[in-house]
């Protein structure tokens, strides 16, 4: 029974790991995205 209580931690572990790696990169992209949007207003700002 020790060894079962192992893997499941480890798996519990991997998964939120997972969780964390994808958040990480959403909140990455969401950065990019709001920084081109801010410079395209800029660049909109500049035309007009």
């Amino acid at each position: 029974t020790g060894c079962g209580t192992v893997i499941s931690a480890s798996s519990s572990l991997s998964s939120r790991n997972r969780d964390i790696s994808v958040y990480h990169d959403y909140r990455l992209r969401t950065a990019r995205n709001q920084k081109a949007a801010s410079l395209v207003e800029i660049f909109r700002k500049r035309a007009a």
